[in-house]
């Protein structure tokens, strides 16, 4: 017969081994077992992303990422000398995309502004992405 401490200890056994397998799961699943997800069929198949801050750190490396994976971008940003820049670092590397930029500045935005600045170039695109 199983005593009361006994019941007690297996059960704790139980938990730890069940912490650790759920702890190696979580290390190893995103490495192993996981597929890429393909953006493509996420974005409706569109073919244009649209990527805000593109000149510098996280949304250039999200703009290089995304012509990575084939999609044509829309590069937004403050100023248009370090749009030429990305634009043209992109275009050496990826040659199969068409990029275009728009220098604007959404701190100080309003409705105007944009309706006359972005909406033209963005109403007749498939845009899929926005970053």
């Amino acid at each position: 017969m199983i005593g009361i401490f006994d019941f007690l200890a297996y059960l704790s056994l139980s938990y730890i081994l069940y912490r650790f397998a759920r702890g190696i799961y979580i290390i190893i699943y995103p490495y192993l077992i996981t597929t890429p997800l393909d953006l493509h069929k996420l974005a409706g198949n569109a073919k244009w992303a649209i990527v805000t801050g593109s000149t510098d750190g996280i949304g250039k490396e999200y703009a290089l990422q995304l012509a990575q994976r084939g999609f044509n971008l829309i590069l937004i940003s403050r100023t248009q000398s370090k749009l030429d820049s990305v634009k043209t670092e992109i275009n050496k590397e990826f040659k199969n995309i068409e990029i275009e930029t728009i220098a604007y500045n959404f701190t100080n935005a309003n409705l105007n502004d944009y309706k006359k600045d972005i909406l033209p170039m963005i109403e007749k695109k498939e845009i899929g992405i926005l970053g």
